[in-house]
């Protein structure tokens, strides 16, 4: 711990024992050199790669983000200010944190295979979304490792899946995102008004997402359960911005399922059908699932703590994130079956 608190001390160019994100990405740009399979990734694509390590960083630690629209000029002046010389996190939290750990754990794992591995499978990776051979193969050990972190978020195969899901919303190539085009994420499954809602709350560009803000959402849909991605996701919910949700709430948030189009991939009864239509049932339920003090409004810490905001989040914004939960038994019961198998 005390190597790494002196490494990062280096970093802080205010001398304060805080890191900021401009100090963040001289980092990770430094771990781009440092690392065998992070230092074959094409110069072109590395901006990208340094802009998806340090959103993790300042997504999860940065205790004042709030992502909120202001005046434009005003804003733009504020943000880059903000970004770079007030968005400060503790040396201290930053290394006990779960994403160093991740971070770590790459790093790691990479030690013994920096010098015959490439983007960790061979190859270099570019901004047009393709992989170019750079190697003529791996040994097992090699393959393993590369298993292993598939799923690290600061892997470069990690950092091209988000970097590619991005180009493939982009279908007007401006480079950023409009609501038509993030409506299309995960086969369409976000409400309407969920959308709607992200555009409205937190920071855009000329009202369109920019690939920082896409990280920030894809680290918040990844990550539910935490409390970062539950705050991200509560301005969403707070429709009247009471800060707690009333019945009016729920009813507004859940009733615009029946407006989604791509109903054929899930089993709608008619049950089912009636509550998105009728029923006011589901308020309660949510209700016995937080036991809050007062049952006509849920506020936030209350949510928060019924340990049980992933689940209200999923149902709330996600068309199949609410089949799943409506369907969860039989879901238990199939994969209980498939074990046996």
């Amino acid at each position: 711990m005390l190597h790494h608190y002196v490494t990062m001390c280096r970093y802080d160019g205010l001398g304060e024992h805080y890191i900021t994100e401009a100090d963040l990405e001289v980092f990770i740009a430094d771990q781009i050199e440092m690392i065998g399979s992070l230092s074959r990734i094409e110069e072109s694509f590395q901006p990208y790669y340094i802009y998806h390590a340090v959103r993790k960083f300042m997504f999860m630690l940065d205790p004042k983000h709030k992502g909120k629209n202001y005046f434009i000029l005003f804003f733009l002046i504020y943000t880059w200010l903000y970004s770079f010389l007030f968005c400060k996190i503790p040396i201290t939290e930053m290394l006990c944190s779960d994403v160093f750990q991740e971070l770590n754990q790459f790093r790691f794992e990479h030690d013994d295979t920096s010098n015959t591995t490439s983007s960790a499978n061979g190859n270099c990776i570019g901004t047009d979304g393709t992989t170019k051979s750079n190697s003529s193969g791996l040994n097992e050990t090699n393959n393993n490792n590369s298993n292993n972190n598939i799923n690290n978020w600061f892997s470069p195969q990690y950092a091209m899946k988000v970097y590619r899901l991005y180009l493939q919303l982009d279908t007007d190539r401006k480079g950023t995102l409009n609501k038509t085009e993030l409506l299309q994420f995960n086969n369409s499954s976000l409400s309407n008004l969920c959308v709607d809602r992200l555009f409205e709350v937190k920071k855009t560009w000329d009202h369109e997402f920019d690939y920082k803000g896409f990280l920030d959402f894809i680290i918040a849909v990844e990550n539910k359960k935490t409390f970062p991605a539950f705050c991200y996701f509560w301005e969403v919910l707070d429709l009247q911005g009471q800060g707690y949700l009333t019945p009016f709430d729920i009813r507004t948030l859940f009733r615009v399922f029946r407006f989604k189009k791509k109903w054929d991939y899930l089993d709608w009864n008619p049950q089912i059908l009636r509550t998105l239509w009728y029923d006011t049932s589901l308020f309660s339920e949510i209700v016995d699932m937080v036991h809050p003090n007062d049952n006509q409004k849920i506020t936030q810490q209350e949510l928060y703590k019924s340990g049980m905001h992933a689940t209200i989040i999923d149902i709330l914004t996600d068309v199949k994130g609410f089949w799943e939960y409506d369907n969860r038994e039989a879901i238990i019961l199939q994969g209980n079956n498939e074990e046996d198998l």
